[in-house]
């Protein structure tokens, strides 16, 4: 560039032509223009800076919301969805180990060890497996025998709690015969896999087994024992006191 005044040749950090001393103007301009754009260019850079921290921010929290939603809708999915996950589960694993368990399903059932029978088959969630279903009822009626009985030995040994009363226990043993008569014969819309001659044969064994205990330990006549499954709930609660009367 050319000095205005005399037309020597400036620089543009020339601020004054060194031949005439005039004032270099395009430096005053280009130092102006330089000062303007330092300050636009650290105005720009901490706006950026600060628009940069909030969309971090933002878009932290709303990572951390996007997650808990999706945590929560998993979570809710599980919940709702608990039973079939365990059962999925639970089946394969039965699925594994079918043998061993049918053959001793057939042991126990075989063997007559009703609380037994009713003990392996809840303990190991055998309920999840369709393969196994055949023994549904005649686990049934195993858990009655296996509350009926733990009742009655609580009455003849005298075994009072906060909990129950004798009277208690009495209704909880009428109201299990309720399920022991329901399970022991093939209703209209029963599985009759259920009902095979090896499961009806142990039920009716178990009924038989059920019925002498009631009458030994409560001095049932043979009379009222047929009666038994025909009587209400209610009935064979008072049937049941009166045997107790022996005891006082």
């Amino acid at each position: 560039m050319k000095c205005p005044n005399c037309g020597s040749n400036l620089t543009i950090d020339d601020e004054k032509c060194s031949f005439c001393g005039e004032t270099n103007p395009f430096a005053a301009k280009h130092r102006r223009e330089m000062k303007h754009f330092t300050r636009e260019f650290n105005r720009t850079k901490v706006d950026v800076m600060r628009t940069s921290k909030q969309l971090h921010y933002w878009a932290v929290k709303i990572t951390l919301i996007a997650v808990l939603v999706a945590v929560n809708i998993a979570m809710l999915f599980f919940i709702t969805n608990s039973y079939e996950v365990e059962r999925f589960f639970q089946a394969r694993k039965i699925e594994a180990n079918y043998k061993t368990h049918a053959a001793k399903l057939n042991e126990l059932e075989k063997n007559r060890q009703y609380i037994a029978l009713s003990q392996y088959y809840n303990v190991n969630k055998l309920y999840y497996s369709d393969r196994l279903k055949e023994y549904d009822s005649v686990v049934q009626m195993c858990n009655s025998y296996s509350y009926i009985y733990e009742y009655i030995m609580q009455i003849v040994t005298e075994k009072e709690t906060e909990y129950y009363t004798f009277e208690d226990r009495l209704e909880f043993i009428s109201e299990q015969f309720d399920y022991v008569y329901k399970y022991c014969k093939p209703r209209e819309y029963s599985d009759q896999e259920q009902y095979k001659p090896q499961h009806q044969e142990c039920m009716d064994d178990l009924v038989a087994q059920l019925e002498d205990i009631i009458q030994t330990y409560f001095g049932i006549s043979d009379e009222e024992m047929e009666a038994f499954p025909s009587l209400s709930k209610a009935r064979r609660q008072i049937l049941l006191e009166e045997g107790l009367k022996q005891y006082e």
